[in-house]
């Protein structure tokens, strides 16, 4: 069962709150949190070192050439993280993941152009929706391989339309979800159920 644990991070947007809960963050976090300069990237910061806190414990993680953070001695457990706007979301697996979550925003014709191949901007037309559908598919997929930015996003390329279903091009399942204005794509090893589980500390 992969699980995405899923926290609100809204009391962290207010800077007294945000201050009160600083110290109780382990040193590499903080620093990381403080050296944001807006709210929202602070808040989603430090509301990230919560959840993998609340989940984990005090359970050390190392980050891999590319930025993937896993547990050095542990081949069962597995975690990636992402956030928009004030959410912040943790999937947990027993098999290699990766998640992004992303808020509905409006097209960026440079995006577009860099980061989408010709078939799936004809399958993105003028759609948000679409559009923000396949950049999270991409980004959870880079966070799976654990490749980040070091591969270009346009050579990922994707079904059109998406499906839950098994990908043989890029050898990964694909769970989609999408609520309101948030959509949210895990890319696993392998074919499992999945839930998110809502998460309160404040």
């Amino acid at each position: 069962m992969i699980k995405v644990y899923w926290l609100d991070c809204t009391p962290l947007f207010d800077e007294r709150e945000l201050t009160r809960i600083l110290p109780t963050l382990d040193e590499t976090r903080r620093e990381k949190t403080l050296r944001y300069k807006t709210a929202e990237r602070r808040a989603q910061s430090a509301g990230a070192g919560l959840l993998l806190r609340h989940i984990f414990g005090d359970t050390a993680y190392v980050f891999g050439e590319n930025g993937k953070p896993y547990f050095k001695d542990r081949d069962d457990l597995f975690f990636s993280l992402s956030h928009s706007g004030k959410y912040v979301v943790c999937a947990v697996a027993d098999c290699e993941i990766g998640v992004d979550l992303e808020l509905v925003s409006p097209i960026r014709p440079a995006v577009m152009r860099r980061c989408f191949t010709p078939q799936e901007q004809a399958w993105i037309e003028n759609d948000p929706v679409r559009f923000t559908r396949l950049w999270t598919m991409k980004e959870a997929y880079m966070k799976l391989t654990g490749t980040g930015l070091s591969v270009p996003a346009k050579e990922i390329t994707l079904p059109t339309p998406p499906k839950d279903e098994f990908d043989e091009k890029n050898r990964c399942f694909w769970s989609l979800w999408d609520r309101n204005d948030v959509i949210l794509s895990l890319s696993s090893e392998r074919s499992d159920d999945w839930e998110i589980v809502p998460v309160s500390l404040f």
